[in-house]
């Protein structure tokens, strides 16, 4: 939270038998200059492929995450990356979640990936809400 962001994670619990319970995780990212919830496409800009570059950012890091894991899908971490909901932001960086399921098993957990601003530097609009 700052003087341009808010943003906020929400988790649930649900159990209603069976192995384990069920957890769902999202983010909201309100924009509060525009008065308005931040979209992918108000961060970063056209033309740059900046979701190849936190994809293969995130595959690095979630294998050092995951160890003994096999590495997840680079499809389903694109589809993490794209969703909204999966990312939050703080002072120096943005980072991407990843809820039980989304590239590994129950077992292996959630991860986040937090990526530093001046790393995401060169993907970002010059007017974008995060530094």
């Amino acid at each position: 939270f700052d003087a341009r962001v808010v943003s906020i994670q929400a988790s649930t619990y649900d159990y209603t038998g069976g192995a384990h319970e069920a957890l769902g995780e999202t983010s909201l990212n309100w924009d509060l200059q525009k008065s308005k919830p931040i979209a992918l496409d108000d961060l970063f800009a056209k033309g740059k492929d900046w979701n190849e570059f936190v994809t293969d950012y995130c595959m690095k890091d979630l294998h050092d995450q995951l160890s003994g894991e096999p590495d997840p899908a680079p499809s389903a971490v694109a589809s993490v990356v794209a969703d909204r909901g999966n990312w939050s932001f703080a002072k120096d960086a943005a980072t991407v979640h990843f809820t039980v399921y989304a590239v590994a098993s129950f077992a292996a957990g959630e991860f986040g990936v937090e990526i530093p601003y001046e790393t995401l530097r060169p993907y970002l609009k010059p007017d974008s809400p995060v530094p």
